[in-house]
């Protein structure tokens, strides 16, 4: 992450820039009404660390919280959720943390051209099976699958996505797979909407895949492919038209957009907004000359995770063969 978004980042968090040391901008512990005597870190001990490379990590000398900035999110989460306290912005700073990896540098990396492949599946971190088993199917918890059914997911995509559920943290949560695959991570949803962090991306021993999509492990790239954001986004257009991707994020990087290259027919079906148009221009421009049909939403539609069946099919009726699932 830039120490530009460092930045913008720190305010959102109850913290602040009170100065640099190498590669870490330095302000007050965010985590001081719990961890701090007297609710404060009066002399400021915490620093994120800006690279190019890599994902930023964070760390406070006084306190010892140490982590990257997701583990400092969810850690955010569950304090505030008992102990309401103002300052602290967590959607807007779970937005700038999940787009971390549009920061990254691609230089020394062989970026491919068109029709020469994308990226070796070796910069990936597999997840072993036994940690996922240790979240439970969500049909065995009444309130999870109450909550699926509401956002109008029919029972045989809640199986066919291996949905899972949190209790401690109260996610659905919806395991994604590389193309091998390989189980490489796990996107959770907060039931609650008074949660401040209502997306989280689960991590093993600190690795998160955020470079893949979910989908990558069925999507067929011969056939037109429907790039979305979200979980919900790709469930809703699932029930119509199975051949989609989601990327988690608007906040796409060059890899990430790559791995989809050579997909013969793209259609986006991003968000109504800002953060749709910024994953819209960057698909365009990573993937220049390519055949591509932007599907822009409503203001009032919002996303396709909160369309109906009928609207998701006079969306697509005109760009692909539909099959509803039910």
């Amino acid at each position: 992450m830039t120490p530009e978004k460092i930045d913008t980042l720190l305010p959102l968090i109850n913290s602040k820039r009170t100065g640099t040391r190498a590669a870490w901008i330095l302000g007050p512990c965010p985590l001081g009404p719990w961890r701090h005597g007297g609710g404060k870190d009066k002399h400021p001990s915490f620093g994120v660390k800006s690279s190019k490379n890599s994902k930023s990590l964070c760390k406070c000398m006084s306190c010892g919280f140490g982590g990257d900035l997701h583990d400092l999110l969810i850690y955010l989460s569950n304090k505030l959720k008992k102990d309401p306290r103002s300052g602290y912005s967590l959607s807007l700073a779970s937005e700038i943390i999940f787009g971390e990896f549009e920061d990254i540098s691609l230089e020394g990396y062989a970026i491919p051209e068109y029709g020469e492949g994308t990226f070796e599946e070796s910069v990936t971190t597999v997840f072993p099976e036994s940690w996922l088993a240790t979240f439970y199917p969500v049909a065995k918890f009444p309130e999870a699958m109450t909550y699926l059914q509401n956002r109008g997911l029919p029972l045989p995509i809640v199986k066919g996505l291996d949905v899972r559920f949190d209790p401690v943290q109260r996610r659905v949560a919806f395991p994604f797979r590389d193309r091998k695959g390989n189980l490489v991570g796990l996107q959770g949803r907060a039931l609650d909407k008074s949660n401040p962090l209502r997306y989280y991306q689960y991590g093993y021993h600190g690795h998160r895949n955020s470079h893949c999509w979910m989908g990558e492990d069925t999507v067929d790239l011969d056939k037109p492919v429907i790039l979305l954001e979200g979980p919900f986004d790709l469930a809703s257009v699932l029930r119509v038209y199975q051949n989609v991707a989601a990327s988690f994020t608007s906040g796409l990087s060059k890899e990430k957009v790559l791995r989809m290259a050579d997909a013969t027919d793209i259609i986006t079906f991003y968000d109504h907004g800002h953060g749709g148009d910024e994953a819209r221009k960057r698909i365009a421009e990573v993937l220049l000359g390519r055949p591509i049909t932007h599907i822009i939403p409503s203001y009032e539609e919002g996303d396709a995770g909160a369309m109906s069946v009928d609207t998701v099919k006079n969306y697509l009726k005109e760009h692909v063969k539909l099959r509803v699932i039910s």
